[in-house]
């Protein structure tokens, strides 16, 4: 799970983003990130030219969702991920914004990856 101590400029466990501002509500939830380039996953992914792996995005997508008002077995029905795309890398040493929203069904968790220049990656998470 995603968590860093308010006065630590990094996470203590390599594997996650710095959170340096979060909005949270009932629908729309924003994660301003900012990712370190000493990020276990840039170690061999690949070692000339750094990148986030997708599944690193997806694994971020659900830990961060832990913290929106939903139901405590939300995350644990996940059956599908839809409409996937990686439009930009994710590089080392890049501020960007994580957007989740939550379908009015409550059945879905849509995701977005992006900053001034556009979209990293976007996708939809179902849940049964």
């Amino acid at each position: 799970m995603i968590s860093t101590p308010p006065d630590s400029p990094h996470p203590e466990n390599k594997t996650d983003p710095v959170i340096l501002q979060q909005h949270i509500d009932a629908v729309e939830t924003r994660f301003l990130l900012y990712i370190p380039n000493d990020l276990v996953y840039f170690e061999d992914h690949f070692p000339s030219h750094p990148m986030l792996p997708g599944v690193v995005q997806i694994q971020w997508v659900t830990d961060l969702a832990k913290q929106l008002p939903l139901p405590d077995t939300f995350l644990e029905n996940f059956s599908t991920i839809t409409k996937l795309k990686f439009m930009r890398l994710i590089a080392p040493e890049v501020q960007l914004t994580l957007q989740l929203i939550i379908s009015p069904s409550g059945k879905s968790l849509s995701f977005r990856y992006f900053d001034d220049a556009g979209d990293y990656s976007s996708g939809h998470l179902g849940f049964r």
